[in-house]
């Protein structure tokens, strides 16, 4: 669709005939502003909420380094079974020796 591209033909901003200029360019230009203004003050504001964040995850990690792995845990029940199993049994052998 050649016929369907339109571009607006006005001076430049210096005055001169050098290419097209878009006159609500400086309104959006101000609004932008604008908008990156608030836009840094709300990161401004959410700065000591990211570092509070920031600080409990680095604890956290720090806790989940601590506890033990499943492997780690079953392991241990297994031994603590067998020293169970091990006494019961001597408990057993001293009973009927006697």
């Amino acid at each position: 669709m050649q016929g369907a591209r339109r571009t607006r033909q006005a001076h430049s901003i210096d005055g001169s005939d050098g290419g097209t200029h878009d006159p609500g360019v400086e309104a959006r230009v101000a609004r932008l502003e604008s908008d990156i203004g608030e836009i840094k003050d709300i990161l401004r504001r959410l700065e000591p909420v990211w570092t509070k964040t920031r600080d409990d995850v680095l604890e956290l990690k720090g806790k989940v380094a601590r506890v033990p792995s499943l492997w780690q845990i079953a392991g241990t029940m297994l031994a603590i079974n067998a020293g169970i199993v091990a006494v019961a049994g001597l408990i057993v052998a001293l009973l009927r020796s006697a």
